[in-house]
């Protein structure tokens, strides 16, 4: 699956023709960000060399308001969400044990990731499907020149509200939970027709939850393949780099109330990261075991996710209650394992 550049650089026309026809600001900013991705798409593709303008703004003052948002909300409930992490903070590590990757061609991953989107939800496969149709999936090995240390990508354009799936699959098991992960972020971007959308749902403190909770049902589908200790194997990671963030991020929680006092600037990625992580592991653990709340959860979140404030969400999505969510996911995986 690869994007069709055509395509591509016809859209790109389109918006600098609007953009040079427009005397709104706000709208300027946001065709210069769409031109942008545009041309970030079409140069990873084709190879071709399309420069972006440096001094060209791409977000306007809804970016600043949330992220003082964001600042005032880690201030208040920091100390909370610092609490309730304590019990990953002691060094606690799983245990595994070595697994090769295995390789899988394109036309069986194509049909497994179809089948695995068919049994979870019919929504997500009629955007896959779409996207599929639209030449607006890229798979590819390649590292992204934008962001090298990316695996995969979702570039929603607000000005046609259209999203583009980017993953670096290498015909490896590894890299076969990119590609449910950019699609729960379509999924969730579907609709999003402005930069303050587009900004609220970014910077939410569970920005990633929905996707990365789509990996570990879809390690899930594929332990009753014949791709079992692979599937078994990619959940460790997983787990594991949760405990990763825990080791280098923990503290800084705690961190930004002085940073707000000095005037620093607040870098808040790793731990909207963190929190994300947790309540993936909580609507994983319900998709298991009860999954008649699962579907009230869920529910409730893909209402209230880029709408509500981060006061409500946490007030929903309760510390203790994701918190007990993802120690229940970390036992079953130990059970697996023992297994």
């Amino acid at each position: 699956m690869h994007f069709n550049v055509l395509r591509l650089e016809k859209r790109l026309k389109k918006l600098e023709l609007l953009l040079n026809s427009t005397n709104d600001i706000n709208k300027k900013i946001e065709l210069s960000r769409d031109i942008r991705s545009l041309r970030i798409m079409i140069n990873y593709v084709s190879g071709c060399e399309y420069k972006n303008p440096e001094e060209v703004k791409f977000f306007d003052d809804c970016l600043i308001d949330k992220n003082e948002e964001l600042a005032s909300f880690l201030n208040v409930y920091g100390w909370d969400i610092y609490k309730s992490m304590y019990f990953y903070s002691s060094g606690f590590r799983l245990p595994w044990r070595i697994i090769k990757d295995r390789k899988i061609d394109d036309k069986e991953y194509i049909e497994l990731l179809e089948l695995f989107l068919k049994t979870y939800d019919k929504r997500l496969l009629e955007i896959y499907n779409y996207l599929r149709e639209e030449e607006r999936i890229e798979l590819c090995p390649k590292r992204f020149e934008s962001n090298k240390n990316a695996l995969g990508l979702n570039i929603h354009l607000t000005s046609i509200d259209e999203s583009y799936v980017l993953s670096r699959w290498n015909n490896k098991i590894s890299s076969a939970s990119i590609l449910p992960h950019e699609l729960g972020h379509a999924f969730l971007m579907k609709g999003t027709n402005s930069t303050k959308g587009l900004v609220n749902k970014n910077s939410s403190i569970f920005f990633e939850a929905y996707s990365i909770f789509l990996e570990f049902i879809f390690f899930d589908f594929l332990r009753n393949t014949k791709y079992s200790k692979n599937a078994i194997r990619e959940e460790y990671y997983k787990l594991d780099s949760f405990f990763a963030l825990v080791e280098h991020h923990y503290g800084e929680i705690l961190s930004f109330g002085d940073k707000i006092i000095s005037g620093e600037n607040l870098n808040t990625y790793y731990i909207r990261l963190l929190l994300s992580n947790v309540l993936a592991m909580y609507f994983t653990d319900l998709y298991r075991n009860d999954k008649i709340t699962f579907m009230k959860e869920i529910s409730c979140f893909f209402e209230l996710f880029g709408c509500a404030s981060e006061e409500e969400l946490l007030s929903h999505f309760n510390l203790g209650k994701i918190i007990e969510g993802s120690k229940h996911v970390m036992n079953e995986y130990i059970r697996s394992y023992r297994k």
